[in-house]
């Protein structure tokens, strides 16, 4: 039985890589004697250092990675490369510590791990650092659209990734919002992965938590995570027993409301 689960699902990670399309929205047709790979994340990523205490020197960046093809019963490098004219990090403020890094064996999807240092300079200017993945043996290039990666670092205060997906719960951006967010969904608390990516890796992602929240179309979804609504009460909850501010940019005052729809968003 295992071992027929594994066949199946080495031929969905086939189908699902036989056809792609580019930015034209033309087909293309992958050769399936071949793996193809790509990042299987937005764009960028971007980390602030602004709220953590000084002792905290160093963040990691979890990119994760995606691959067509059929399965191997080996782990298997890929080829990585920085793109030096679009990366403003100094060899000392970042380090991609798998010089090698790999697909580990039976896995469709993985994660690269880039560590980058809390250095002077990022409080007063973001740092950067793009990736781009190369052919190799193992490995041909995926998606044309997602071959390129761009982490991004400082210790300024930032409105973080995913908080445009879910304004519509939060309200706008305030630094109190953020704090006590933090503070309720703090990472441990949420045991759960969500669930579009469950069963992808056993370490590809990690339990939701502030710095991992669904975005896209699965943000403010409560069928997709619906432990994370249970938080979000208790948030909704502190901002309605205690009268608190934020500052917007013209320097006036709004108090902080948190709204949650009533019916499970589709």
């Amino acid at each position: 039985m295992k071992k027929s689960i594994y066949i199946i699902i080495s031929y969905l990670w086939i189908i699902a890589g036989l056809v792609g399309c580019d930015s034209e929205n033309d087909f293309i047709v992958y050769d399936t004697n071949n793996s193809y790979i790509y990042f299987n994340t937005a764009d960028s990523l971007e980390y602030s250092f602004a709220f953590d205490p000084s002792e905290v020197t160093s963040y990691t960046f979890k990119v994760p990675i995606a691959i067509s093809g059929i399965a191997t019963d080996r782990d298997r490098e890929y080829k990585i490369e920085i793109i030096e004219e679009e990366t403003t990090a100094t060899n000392n403020e970042y380090d991609i510590s798998q010089i090698n890094p790999i697909v580990r064996k039976g896995l469709g999807f993985d994660t690269l791990y880039i560590t980058v240092n809390r250095t002077e300079i990022l409080k007063t200017e973001k740092k950067s650092i793009s990736i781009e993945l190369l052919d190799n043996e193992e490995f041909k290039q995926g998606r044309e659209d997602r071959l390129k990666a761009k982490i991004i670092f400082s210790d300024i205060v930032i409105e973080p990734i995913w908080w445009e997906d879910w304004e519509s719960i939060f309200g706008p951006f305030y630094i109190e919002t953020y704090l006590k967010w933090k503070e309720i969904y703090y990472e441990g608390a949420d045991k759960n992965l969500p669930s579009h990516v469950v069963g992808a890796s056993k370490d590809a992602n990690i339990p939701m938590y502030w710095d991992n929240m669904p975005t896209g179309k699965y943000a403010t979804n409560e069928y997709f995570s619906p432990s994370l609504f249970m938080y979000l009460n208790m948030l909704k909850d502190y901002f309605e027993e205690n009268e608190v501010y934020g500052t917007n940019p013209d320097g006036t005052k709004t108090r902080i409301k948190i709204t949650i729809p009533d019916f499970v968003l589709t």
